[in-house]
């Protein structure tokens, strides 16, 4: 992926964000057929941290999202 896809993506991802972003993460995470621990073990916060991000109490860092746009249950 070439930086300018990157910033392309990060910028659809900025806008997805706008709204809704704690349904748009559980429609990911649903869609990967994952669990909230699973998704927090994989990004590297604490499980308290990603309830948060689901509770809409902290805003969704856009790196949450691409790093699940690239999850493979293989990891």
């Amino acid at each position: 992926m070439t930086l300018t896809n990157l910033h392309a993506n990060y910028i659809c991802l900025e806008v997805q964000m706008k709204k809704s972003s704690p349904d748009k993460l559980r429609d990911i995470l649903t869609e990967l057929d994952i669990t909230n621990e699973m998704a927090a073990s994989y990004l590297g916060v604490s499980i308290r941290t990603m309830y948060r991000y689901l509770a809409g109490e902290v805003r969704i860092p856009a790196m949450v999202l691409i790093a699940l746009k690239y999850y493979t249950d293989e990891l």
